[in-house]
């Protein structure tokens, strides 16, 4: 059954994109793949505000490079997107759902007094993966050093009770390098995927399997346009940008996800 048949009329969506640009522009693709839809009539409103240079880095902030929260200029895009319409909202970006700067998002939210409905990707991201992991099996979490350094999604994980494998800073820094190297990442090659790259996440995904790892969660949202698909050397991925799109869906029409998304 489509949202379309259903009421309340569907919200509008807000993506807040632009950190990287390509990382939201996947979260308006995923959530025009996740919405059961027939004709163009039948796909839900969204606003997608890309403003990268407006926006500072969110790991410089958390690793102490810049003291300029991101955190005012995602909430001032927060209030563009209420002031046009959108209801509901996803951050196409999950280093700044680290409490430094999402804490501080939430402030302005409400100084601002804004009534848009903020979603968390980790939230998202969580209540998906456990759908997929049975028992104990061990998952662990790629992102960027600030998404790392935070312990967002390793302490949130483990507060559910996953059993979350942490990796060690020589891992990680490959997956950091995977993302922001200057000349070989993903943030400076956004037309095509380096092979360095892809070299950096599989020497991860290796260790990742001789650790005992069966779960990896792209907790960058610039990840799975390196490697967009179900499973990376027979780890089952989950791509937390994908888990935040179908939260906006299910938010934006008041459906519950099994009735109205497509699986993947």
């Amino acid at each position: 059954m489509m949202y379309c048949d259903m009421s309340p009329v569907p919200k509008m969506i807000g993506i807040v994109g632009g950190m990287g640009p390509m990382a939201g522009l996947r979260l308006h693709e995923l959530i025009l793949a996740e919405t059961v839809a027939h004709k163009d009539q039948d796909h839900l409103p969204i606003l997608h505000l890309s403003m990268p240079a407006a926006v500072p880095d969110r790991t410089a902030y958390l690793v102490g490079d810049t003291d300029e929260n991101p955190a005012y200029a995602i909430a001032a895009m927060l209030q563009k997107l209420e002031f046009a319409g959108a209801e509901v909202a996803g951050i196409a970006c999950n280093t700044s759902h680290s409490r430094p700067i999402l804490r501080v998002i939430e402030e302005e939210i409400e100084r601002l007094g804004l009534g848009i409905r903020l979603l968390s990707i980790v939230d998202a991201t969580l209540d998906l993966l456990k759908k997929q992991v049975q028992d104990r099996e061990k998952v662990a979490f790629w992102g960027t050093n600030g998404t790392w350094l935070s312990g967002m999604y390793d302490d949130a994980a483990m507060a559910r009770g996953f059993n979350v494998l942490r990796l060690p800073k020589e891992q990680q820094e490959k997956v950091h390098s995977a993302i922001y190297d200057p000349h070989f990442g993903l943030k400076a090659n956004v037309s095509e995927t380096s092979n360095e790259a892809i070299d950096c996440l599989g020497q991860v995904g290796m260790y990742c399997k001789k650790h005992g790892v069966k779960h990896v969660v792209l907790a960058c949202t610039e990840l799975a346009l390196a490697i967009d698909e179900e499973t990376f050397l027979d780890l089952r991925l989950l791509d937390s940008n994908r888990a935040l799109a179908r939260s906006l869906v299910e938010a934006a029409t008041q459906v519950v996800a099994p009735q109205i998304l497509k699986e993947k």
